[in-house]
C-alpha cells in the first residue's frame, strides 16, 4: 500500500509539473532567414532571449533545406518554458573559445526553467572544470525544480569532470524519450547522473560511456522515483561499480529494457544497487534482459545490497568472481518468472546470496557454471549467525555445473525447496556445508531430484536435511549422501530409486527413514551403504527391495514402481503399479498431500513413497500447481 500511495503522489506531482497548470501566452522565435549563414550562435542567442522575455515559447530554425551545424561557444541559462525544435536538421556543436579552447556546457536549466529539446543533435558539450557541484552535466544540468524533456534528440561525446557526462539532474524532472546518449564520460555517471529528483527514460538508448568511479552509463542517487522503460543501456565501463546503472538509495523501476555489454572493475557489471544510510536502494526489473555484463569482483549481471525484484526477466551470459548472474549482499532478492541462465563465476555461477533473504518462484536457474555453487551459492554474513535464507518454489534448477553444489550450495543457510525440479546438474547437485558460524538446514518437499551426473544430495558438516514427499532418482552417483559429521538426514514418504552407485550413502550423522520406497538395490549397488560403527537407521514403515536399509517391510523384493515420468504432473515421479505392495501400506504422517498435491490417503491408508495413487491409478488427477 505504501508503494501504491507513493506512486500516486509522484504521478500527481509529475502531472502538475508537466502541463496541467494554466499557460501564459506563447512568444515564439525563428533562428535564421533561410540560409545556413544566417543560422549562427548570435541568431540562436537572440531567439532564446526573445522567448525568455516572455513566459514560454518555441524556437524553430530556417537554415535552408539541408542539415546544419551551429557552433556554440557559450552556455545558455533556461529560466522559462522553452522548446527548441530542430526539425531533424540542426546540430549544436560545442566549440572551444580562445585562448584556452574550453568547450561549453550547452544548457543550464534553473529551478524555474523547463527546457524541451525536439529532433536535434548536441555534440561535444563540456561541464565547467573541477569536480564539484557546479561542474556536473557535460551538455545539460537541471537544478532544483527545473525540468528537461528530450524527444528524438541525440547527445554525443559529452564530458564532465564531476557528475553526468551528458546530463546531470539535481532534484528536477528529466524525461528522455526516443533519444540517444552516446560516447559520454564523467567521474560519476558516465552518461547521466540523477540526484533527489525524477528520472524518466522511455525508448531511450544510452551507449558507450565511461565513468572513473561509478555508474558507467546511468548513476542515480537518492532519487525519489526513476523509471527506465523500453530502453537500452549498453557498452558502458567504469573503474568503480555499476557498469550500466548504479543506484544509491533510490527507487528505480526498469521495464522492457536491455542492460547489456557493460563492465565494472568492482561490483555490478550491469547494475549496482546499494543503500545510502537509512535509504534503501530499491529496484524492480520487469520484462527485461540483463546480458553479457562483466564485473571484476561481484555481481556480473547485478549486484544488490538493498531490495531487488526481478519479474519475467532473463539474466544471461554475465561473468564475475562471485555471483555471475546476480549477487545479493545482506539484502532482499525476489525472483519471479525469471530465467538466470548461462552465467559464470568462481562462486555462485547463477546466484550468490550473502546474508539476507532470497525468494525464487516459478523461475529457472539453468546452465550456469562455477567452481562452487553452479546454480546458487547461499551463505551468511561472517559472524552474524545464520542470517541467510532462501525459499525456492515451483522452479527448475537444471544444467548447472560446479565441483560441488552444482545445483545448490548452502553454507550456513536456511533453505526450503518445494514443488521444484533439480535435475541435469553436475557433481553433488545439492550440497549442504558449514562455515565457521555453523551448518545449514534444508527442507525439501514435493520435489523431484533426478538425472544429475553426481549425487542428488550431500548433507555435510553440522547440517540437517529433511526430504518429504519427493523423488530422488536416476542420479549418477548416490541419491542421498549423509556425510561425515552431519547432524541428521531424514526422508519421509519419499521415493529413492535407480541411482547409479546406490540409493543412500551414510558416512555420518543420524539417518531417519519414514514410509519411504527405496528400490533397485543390488549386491553390487545396494540401496543403503553405512559406515561401520554407525547406528541403524531410525524410523519405520519403509519398503525396500533389499535389506540394506534396516528391517524392511515385506516384500523385500521388487516394489512394482513404474518409470520416472511426468504423468500430467508438474514434476516427474514413479507411480506404484496396480497391485504394488506400496499401496495403502503406510500409517499417514504429517504430510497430507503427496509429491503432486494428491490428498492422502486415497484408500484405506497412505501409500509408501512419494506418490499417492488416486483414481484410475492416479492418471486422471490434475495437480493444483502446473508450471
Amino acid at each position: 500500500m505504501k508503494r501504491i500511495i507513493r506512486i500516486l503522489v509522484v504521478g500527481l506531482l509529475l502531472s502538475g509539473l508537466t502541463g496541467t497548470k494554466a499557460r501564459a501566452a506563447t512568444t515564439d522565435a525563428v533562428v535564421g532567414t533561410g540560409t545556413p549563414a544566417s543560422c549562427d550562435e548570435t541568431a540562436f542567442d537572440a531567439a532564446l532571449a526573445t522567448v525568455q522575455a516572455g513566459t514560454r515559447g518555441t524556437i524553430t530554425f530556417d537554415c535552408g533545406p539541408a542539415s546544419h551545424t551551429i557552433e556554440i561557444y557559450n552556455s545558455a541559462t533556461i529560466s522559462k518554458e522553452v522548446t527548441i525544435d530542430g526539425g531533424g536538421l540542426i546540430r549544436l556543436f560545442a566549440q572551444g573559445s580562445s585562448p584556452m579552447f574550453v568547450k561549453p556546457r550547452f544548457f543550464e536549466v534553473s529551478a524555474g526553467g523547463w527546457l524541451t529539446l525536439n529532433d536535434m543533435v548536441l555534440e561535444g558539450g563540456r561541464g565547467p572544470a573541477g569536480d564539484g557541484w557546479g561542474s556536473q552535466g557535460g551538455s545539460i544540468v537541471v537544478w532544483g525544480a527545473g525540468q528537461l524533456d528530450m524527444q528524438g534528440t541525440t547527445i554525443l561525446n559529452s564530458a564532465s569532470t564531476a557528475w553526468g557526462g551528458a546530463i546531470a539532474n539535481e532534484g528536477g524532472v528529466v524525461r528522455v524519450q526516443d533519444s540517444i546518449i552516446s560516447g559520454s564520460s564523467a567521474k560519476w555517471g558516465g552518461a547521466y547522473n540523477g540526484a533527489n529528483g525524477y528520472d524518466i527514460f522511455i525508448n531511450a538508448t544510452v551507449v558507450g560511456s565511461i565513468s572513473a568511479e561509478g555508474g558507467g552509463g546511468v548513476r542515480l542517487w537518492n532519487t525519489i522515483d526513476s523509471s527506465i522503460t523500453d530502453s537500452t543501456i549498453s557498452g558502458h565501463t567504469t573503474a568503480g561499480s555499476g557498469g550500466g546503472i548504479e543506484n544509491i538509495g533510490g527507487q528505480v523501476t526498469i521495464r522492457g529494457s536491455y542492460i547489456e555489454g557493460n563492465a565494472a572493475t568492482l561490483w555490478g557489471g550491469g547494475v549496482k544497487n546499494s543503500n545510502n544510510g537509512d535509504r534503501t536502494g530499491w529496484i524492480l526489473i520487469e520484462n527485461s534482459r540483463i546480458a553479457d555484463n562483466v564485473s571484476g569482483i561481484n555481481g556480473g549481471g547485478i549486484e544488490s545490497q538493498g531490495s531487488l525484484t526481478l519479474r519475467t526477466t532473463r539474466v544471461t551470459d554475465n561473468t564475475a568472481v562471485a555471483g555471475g548472474g546476480i549477487l545479493s549482499w545482506d539484502g532482499q532478492l525476489t525472483i519471479d518468472g525469471t530465467s538466470v541462465v548461462e552465467n559464470s563465476a568462481d562462486k555462485g555461477g547463477g546466484i550468490y546470496a550473502h546474508g539476507g533473504g532470497v525468494v525464487i518462484d516459478n523461475s529457472q536457474v539453468a546452465d550456469n557454471v562455477a567452481t562452487e555453487g553452479g546454480g546458487l551459492y547461499l551463505t551468511e554474513i561472517a559472524g552474524a549467525g545464520a542470517n541467510n535464507w532462501a525459499n525456492i518454489t515451483a522452479s527448475d534448477i537444471t544444467g548447472n555445473r560446479a565441483n560441488s553444489g552444482s545445483g545448490i550450495l548452502a553454507a550456513h543457510a536456511y533453505v526450503t525447496v518445494s514443488q521444484s525440479e533439480i535435475f541435469g546438474n553436475g557433481a553433488l547437485a545439492v550440497y549442504l556445508w558449514q562455515t565457521v558460524s555453523g551448518g545449514s538446514y534444508m527442507v525439501v518437499t514435493q520435489s523431484s531430484i533426478h538425472d544429475n551426473t553426481g549425487s542428488g544430495f550431500y548433507n555435510g558438516e553440522n547440517s540437517t536435511l529433511t526430504i518429504g514427499n519427493s523423488t530422488i532418482s536416476q542420479n549418477g552417483e548416490w541419491g542421498v549422501w549423509a556425510g561425515q559429521n552431519s547432524i541428521q538426514t531424514l526422508l519421509g514418504f519419499s521415493t529413492v530409486r535407480d541411482n547409479a552407485t546406490g540409493q543412500i550413502r551414510r558416512t555420518g550423522g543420524q539417518l531417519v527413514l519414514e514410509a519411504s520406497a527405496i528400490d533397485r538395490g543390488t549386491t553390487a549397488t545396494p540401496n543403503c551403504v553405512t559406515d561401520a560403527g554407525l547406528p541403524a537407521p531410525q524410523g519405520g514403515g519403509n519398503m525396500a527391495n533389499d535389506n540394506s536399509c534396516g528391517a524392511p517391510v515385506t516384500p523385500n523384493s521388487d516394489l512394482d514402481l513404474g518409470p520416472l515420468e511426468l504423468n500430467g504432473r508438474a514434476t516427474p515421479g514413479h507411480w506404484p503399479q496396480p497391485g504394488s505392495a506400496l499401496i495403502d501400506a503406510a500409517a499417514c504422517g504429517i504430510y497430507k498431500t503427496d509429491q503432486h498435491g494428491m490428498a492422502c490417503p486415497q484408500g484405506t491408508a497412505c501409500d509408501v513413497g512419494a506418490v499417492e495413487v488416486g483414481p484410475d491409478g492416479g492418471r486422471i488427477f490434475v495437480p493444483a500447481i502446473m508450471r
